[in-house]
């Protein structure tokens, strides 16, 4: 499969393609002999484990740490970087609920101050 079918197959970019070369991410394709890049099943499975990590949060760095030299997988490091990844998430969700929070404050205070005619007046309940 050329380069273009396979970003169209997977619904990437030629060029992410490429660059995910370029950084160790997918080894150097097989060519033809009009060097067209050639790719097969396993670069299909690499590209979709990379788009599975991207959309759990993991960066480039964090990819490429994991599937260090198309090494074998160390399934305690992968195991733990996930777990690592869920308390990162569930802080996140923290903050995201904390400013949620600030969000129903400002809006019941607005409609209060508004209501009444005045202006906002910040409290010390509000922290942005």
């Amino acid at each position: 499969m050329k380069i273009g079918e396979l970003a169209k197959y997977l619904k990437i970019n030629t060029s992410t393609i490429r660059y995910y070369e370029k950084q160790g991410l997918l080894p150097e394709p097989e060519r033809t002999s009009s060097g067209y890049r050639v790719y097969n099943e396993t670069d299909i499975k690499a590209l979709n484990i990379i788009k599975l990590a991207q959309s759990l949060g993991f960066n480039l760095n964090e990819i490429r740490q994991i599937f260090a030299a198309n090494a074998e997988l160390n399934h305690q490091e992968v195991l733990s970087k996930l777990e690592n990844k869920k308390v990162e998430m569930a802080s996140l969700i923290g903050e995201l609920q904390n400013k949620q929070a600030q969000i129903d404050l400002l809006i019941t205070d607005l409609n209060e101050t508004w209501g009444e005619g005045r202006c906002l007046e910040v409290n010390s309940d509000l922290r942005f």
